[in-house]
Formats: C-alpha cells, structure tokens, sequence
C-alpha cells in the first residue's frame, strides 16, 4: 500500500474512532415527565365520583326509611300517613287503597262500616228468607225490601228501607208492608296504620208494620231507636271488623193476641244489645268473602193486661254464623249473598239473603 492510500485509511479511522467512542458511552437521563391523563385514568377518576354519589344517595334513602318506619308505628294525626317520597312533589296515596268499584268496598257499605261518598246514591233491592221450626211447627217468611241511602257532606251518609213481609206460620199466613226504618250515619274517625275507622250510626223504626201484635204479626209494633258504633280495619286483602249496638223501644197501650184470644193491656219492650265480629277477604277486585258471628241479647218484655195480673217474658239470645260473598257485575252494580244459621236456641234455623245494589 503507498503512502497516498495510508493517509487516507489514518483520517478516516480519525473521524470514525469518535463516533464510535460517543455511540458506546451512557448518555445522561432526561428528567422524566409526568404521565399524560390517558383514556384509563379518566375512567377510574369517573366511577370514583359516581361511587361517591350513590353513596350519598343511600345516606337519604336510610334516613327517609328511618322516617317511614317511626310513622308506620305511632301513625299521624291527621289520619294518614305521611310518604316521604325520593322527590318533594311525591303524590301521598290514602290509607283506602282499594277501589270504590271493587266487591270488598261494596261490602264494606252494605255492612255499615263505611259510608257512601257525598254526593252518591246507593239502591238496594233485596229479598231474606227466614225458616225456623220443623214439620207442622215451622215458621217460613219472605221480606222483599228496598234499600236507598245516600252520601252527604261532613262525612254523613242517610238511609231508608222499607220492606214487604209474607209471613207461613202455624196459626196462618199474612202479608203486608213492614216497619218503615231511617237511618243516619257518621264517619267519627278515618283508619290509620294503628287504629281503626270508627262509624256512629243512628236509626229510627217506625210502628207502621200490619197487624204487628196478631197470631201472625208483620210489624214489629214499637217505635224504637238504635244507636251502633262500627270499627274496620284493614290489612289487604283482609277486613277486620266488630259492631255494638244498642236498641230502645217505647212501651204502647195495644191489644195482642195472648196464645188463645185477645187481651189488651200495656207492653213495654225489652231493651236489646247487639255484637259483631266478622273478617272480609278481597279474594279479586270483583269477588269478596266473608264470615263472622253476631249476637242479639233481649231482656225481659213486661205484659200488663188490663184487669189482669202483669208478667215477664223469657230472655232471649239469638246467635248466628253468617257466610257471604260479594261480587262486581258491572261498573256500579253488585251482588250480595249471604247465609246465616243459628246457633242459640232462640235463633232462627237459617236466614238467606240476596242483595243487588247499584250505584249512581
């Protein structure tokens, strides 16, 4: 090799030696930067708050249901409860959930329990059937009445019913109109989840019954009072539901068939108590049932014939075990059945009962 291509070979070993040297010595770190918010730690950050949120959300939601539970138990004054809803213009549902079309409503009104509402009208055609007795010693009879009550303002409600009586007994058959009876009921206080409503019912029975004191009587003969206070409470589907009642009748001078001719002389009726207690189930919103016991407790009637020595009748207890069922026909019409047997001695065998109300 010359000494042009040595020189030339030695200046470019000169120029690469330092970049190679440069290539194979540790640079000095940049200072790092912080990691740019990606996609992934905006995410994170995201479900973070919605974390938070839902857990202030469930703070309210256990102080509301801590609210709920302290009103469930003691209940309000104004007669129904106050929802504290997840919104402050939550609507508050009554205490009453059932509909006033469904069969237990309409049960309810035929009981006495509840009233109608103002404004309303209610008529009820019905036929009862009463048997006592056995063979030649029955007693059979049919009352076909007519019921009309009507809702009025500040929670009243009034009624009337007359009744037709055809009368099978022993001694003949008679038929005729029978006493003529106006009611007034008052609804005294509204149910709440601790106590029941209560309905203060006042009826009047007037004397116009046919031959009331013949060997087949239609009438009952007395002018009397009754005075009831009704309680419901209900747990749907069930009705809870007891009636007391007190009745008061006025003495009279009349005459009266006594057993073998007539006599006349001064009757003073006997005061009687009265008891109910009855459960209702809404088995459907158009179909209702029913069962229950009622007690009637009559005292001792005092017979004074004129000329004659006075004396008492028997104390009497008739007590029943009543079935019924309710049932929705149309938008305002219904069906009531209901069957009752004795169980004391001084009841009637079975009573049956058909009732077609209708709204308007």
């Amino acid at each position: 090799m010359n000494n042009s291509a040595t020189r030339i070979l030695l200046v470019c070993c000169a120029l690469l030696l330092p970049a190679l040297a440069f290539s194979q010595t540790p640079r000095e770190a940049a200072p790092r930067r912080a990691p740019s918010a990606g996609p992934a730690t905006e995410t994170v950050e995201s479900l973070r708050q919605q974390l938070a949120a839902q857990r202030a959300i469930s703070e309210q939601l256990r102080a509301r249901v801590k609210v709920l539970e302290h009103q469930l138990a003691s209940g309000t004054a104004g007669g129904e409860l106050l929802v504290v809803g997840l919104h402050p213009d939550a609507a508050k549902p009554p205490v009453e959930s059932a509909s006033p079309n469904s069969a237990i409503a309409e049960a309810l009104v035929t009981k006495g329990l509840v009233l109608l509402p103002s404004g309303t009208l209610r008529l009820t055609p019905s036929v009862t059937w009463f048997h006592d007795g056995q063979g030649d010693n029955h007693y059979e009879s049919f009352a076909y009445g007519l019921g009309l009550e009507a809702g009025l303002p500040w929670g009243l409600a009034a009624s009337l019913y007359l009744p037709y009586v055809q009368r099978n007994y022993p001694l003949g058959r008679k038929d005729g109109t029978g006493d003529l009876s106006i009611g007034l009921g008052k609804q005294l206080t509204q149910e709440t989840a601790a106590w029941p409503s209560l309905v203060a019912r006042l009826t009047y029975t007037h004397d116009n019954g046919a031959d009331p004191f013949g060997p087949v009587p239609i009438g009952d003969g007395f002018r009397s009072i009754t005075a009831s206070v009704s309680a419901l409470k209900r747990s749907e589907p069930v009705a809870l539901y007891g009636t007391v009642s007190y009745r008061h009748a006025w003495p009279k001078t009349a005459t009266f068939w006594g057993g073998l001719d007539y006599q006349t002389g001064r009757l003073t009726p006997a005061d009687s108590y009265g008891l109910t207690l009855g459960v209702s189930l809404a088995a459907t919103p158009g179909i209702s049932l029913d069962t229950g016991l009622s007690f009637d407790f009559t005292g001792r009637t005092r017979v004074e014939p004129l000329g004659g020595e006075a004396y008492q009748s028997a104390i009497a207890t008739a007590g029943y075990f009543t079935l019924g069922a309710d049932f929705t026909l149309g938008k305002n019409l219904f069906l009531n059945l209901s069957a009752a047997a004795g169980v004391t001695a001084d009841a009637n065998d079975f009573i049956f009962s058909i009732m077609l109300p209708y709204r308007f």
